[in-house]
């Protein structure tokens, strides 16, 4: 019986494993741990389908070349189930006290290099990428504990949702809503 059991959990560990790896890495990094919603569900799946594992009758693997080479449909039926699957397990997780904390560690460590990226780039011009995904380059006029505050390089209106204005093309950003942050020179 054990024996079974055994053979069973190696089997989902070769089959889901690099999905669910993927996944959560992806989970982890794009979208800083959140729990899961429509749009990162969607995104989580989709990984989990491509990076997804097949079973042949005498050989192991990825299931989106074995589509590709027999053409066989029932391999879509498998890169679902375990993109559903990865969906699963990485919804739960997301929602698990102690991989929040373990993220909450992370996104301290993530925000103190942004804001060190941002107060080091204090009075210049850097590229921003902010978390909903606009990239602009701003002139970043000033840095406190919790947000900077800045505008486009010709006072353009902010790109970004994440942004609140703070007067005459002024807008202010928290740290937590910065993807990453890049030195540009002023033409």
């Amino acid at each position: 019986m054990f024996d079974n059991l055994f053979g069973v959990a190696s089997l989902l560990v070769i089959v889901v494993g690099p999905a669910l790896g993927a996944a959560f890495v992806a989970w982890l990094l794009w979208f800083r741990g959140a729990p899961l919603n429509a749009r990162s569900a969607v995104l989580i799946f989709g990984i989990g389908a491509v990076c997804s594992i097949g079973l042949g009758l005498d050989t192991t693997k990825p299931a989106i070349v074995a589509l590709l080479l027999t053409g066989d449909l029932s391999w879509l039926v498998w890169m679902a189930a375990t993109g559903g699957i990865v969906v699963i397990i990485v919804g739960l997780l997301s929602r698990w006290k102690r991989v929040q904390s373990f993220i909450i560690q992370f996104q301290w460590r993530i925000l103190g290099e942004i804001e060190a990226a941002l107060r080091a780039n204090n009075r210049k011009r850097a590229r921003i990428t902010f978390d909903d995904g606009v990239v602009q380059v701003v002139d970043i006029h000033s840095v406190d504990d919790e947000g900077f505050v800045h505008r486009g390089p010709n006072g353009e209106p902010e790109l970004s949702l994440r942004a609140e204005p703070v007067g005459s093309g002024f807008f202010w950003t928290r740290f937590g809503s910065v993807v990453s942050v890049e030195p540009v020179e002023r033409k």
